[in-house]
């Protein structure tokens, strides 16, 4: 098939959208870009391109030699009822980055990618 369509914005994560099951998309385009700064054990809340609020929380850090790994929290709260509509713990490499998938928006699905760097 046809290489899908990705916007130039968001060509860092061309080799994560060019593989299953990305890859049964045709086209990627950038909705919004926050860069957040989260304290161990702290979170920030924050407004997805549908209108849902976020949580993301920072809950360990283990650093080993020239390993940098961190537990993040995702929250996605659903406000048809009271509670989550997803609520995943990941580790995540520094400077890796992790694909979330689901939520439906304007005819095609949600991608919330996270990524991650430490501060010294």
């Amino acid at each position: 098939g046809k290489a899908p369509e990705i916007d130039p914005r968001i060509n860092r994560l061309k080799p994560y959208l060019e593989r299953a099951p990305f890859i049964a998309w045709r086209e990627f385009k950038l909705l919004d870009r926050r860069d957040l700064t989260i304290p161990l054990g702290g979170s920030t809340t924050f407004a997805l391109p549908n209108g849902r609020n976020s949580t993301l929380s920072f809950v360990e850090h283990s650093a080993g030699p020239g390993d940098h790994r961190l537990r993040l929290k995702l929250a996605i709260e659903d406000p048809k009822k009271q509670g989550k509509m997803l609520d995943t713990t990941f580790v995540l490499d520094e400077g890796g980055v992790v694909l979330q998938v689901g939520q439906r928006y304007e005819g095609g699905v949600l991608i919330v990618g996270v990524s991650c760097k430490t501060h010294d």
